[in-house]
């Protein structure tokens, strides 16, 4: 995302830690930037003052904390703002700063642009992460009031002091740190910078695509991924050029030469800004029978995409569930059963469940699987 400062300038002298900037991207989207460190002397409703000087868009932060109740008051007073908030790798907002990014109504963040630390929820004197009982209650509050899950707390307090984790997309949905489009709403794409909801539906098509072919031919695969992939991406944390991406995947083709991947309906999310984050859980079954192995399970997936160059310059994804001592495809015959079950129900014809069974049905046969009438799924050409 490409920032350049605007004509205007803060309300009145900043006295306080907390200092404010106004600034523009590159078309025109204006971001209200909150600086520096968060301190008994500042006040949050400064934030609204700011907002009726100069609107904006969006609020984003440049913080390396600061004190942990005026982190979290900041948090309120921008939830009542009822703006986003916003966090690029290239502006920090470390530790209790987090917490004050947590107050968007919604929230979108680039991947590993945030980090979580002790110090995220804990001060110094707090040794080791214990916190007090009425001070641990009083953010477990606050977490569930701006959405956020518990679990977060619970990873940062886990680590030990002084050491500190970048998440990336896939961690920040799963702690709900990062929010969805609204459903049915185009309210989120008015709010960010020139995403429209073509870019949304573009972005989403090359996440459903990407199962659809990874599932598919070798040769269509290297074909596709070769195509749509950047010369250079982030991949899995490393940033790597197109060939290197390419080296890996055809190595992973070579040991598992079957392989179905499918998103659950309902799971594939979407933000977009500069550049689209596509997030959803995937199944999976990989199978050789050159080595008679096999293994399945589910994976939280995401990919971004740059809706004008129409490339993926990020992939990344967590293993949530692993299936034991795999031979058949259980996991996808059991998620076509479900799909099958709920598009067969009432007023489900054009249902997503419906094309989701359609592609798996699709993907078993040319795994060598075939549902037999009365017999369930079996392999094709066996008893």
């Amino acid at each position: 995302m490409t920032i350049v400062l605007a004509a205007s300038a803060p309300v009145g002298a900043a006295t306080a830690a907390v200092s404010y900037r106004h600034l523009s991207t590159t078309n025109g989207t204006t971001i209200l930037l909150v600086e520096g460190s968060f301190e008994t002397g500042d006040d949050p409703q400064r934030v609204a003052l700011e907002l009726t000087a100069s609107p904006a868009k969006y609020i984003a932060f440049n913080s390396a904390g600061g004190d942990r109740s005026i982190a979290m008051a900041f948090g309120k007073a921008i939830r009542k703002t009822g703006l986003p908030t916003l966090q690029t790798k290239g502006s920090p907002c470390l530790n209790t700063c987090l917490l004050a990014f947590m107050g968007g109504a919604s929230r979108y963040a680039e991947d590993e642009s945030v980090s979580i630390s002790v110090e995220t929820f804990a001060t110094s004197a707090e040794s080791g992460g214990r916190l007090d009982p009425s001070v641990s209650a009083a953010i477990k509050d606050y977490l569930s009031t701006m959405g956020i899950s518990a679990s977060l707390l619970d990873a940062a307090l886990s680590m030990q002091l002084g050491q500190s984790k970048e998440l990336n997309l896939v961690d920040m949905a799963g702690y709900q740190l990062v929010t969805a489009q609204p459903s049915g709403s185009g309210t989120w794409t008015d709010i960010v910078q020139g995403a429209q909801p073509t870019d949304q539906a573009g972005a989403v098509e090359v996440f459903n695509e990407f199962q659809r072919v990874w599932s598919g031919s070798s040769s269509e695969a290297a074909a596709f991924l070769r195509n749509v992939y950047a010369d250079r991406l982030q991949y899995y944390g490393k940033d790597l050029s197109r060939e290197d991406v390419l080296k890996e995947k055809s190595a992973f083709v070579d040991r598992w030469p079957t392989r179905i991947y499918a998103a659950r309906p309902g799971s594939v999310h979407v933000l977009c800004a500069d550049r689209c984050s596509v997030f959803g859980i995937v199944d999976w079954y990989a199978f050789s029978a050159t080595r008679k192995k096999g293994a399945s399970g589910a994976v939280n997936f995401a990919l971004t995409w740059d809706p004008v160059a129409r490339k993926i310059i990020g992939e990344t994804g967590k293993v949530i569930e692993t299936d034991k001592a795999v031979a058949i495809p259980d996991r996808i015959i059991r998620r076509w059963i479900l799909d099958a079950t709920a598009c067969s129900t009432a007023n489900a014809v054009d249902a997503e469940v419906c094309k989701s069974r359609s592609i798996l049905e699709t993907d078993l046969n040319n795994s060598g699987w075939c549902n037999r009438q009365g017999l369930g799924w079996r392999q094709c050409g066996g008893p």
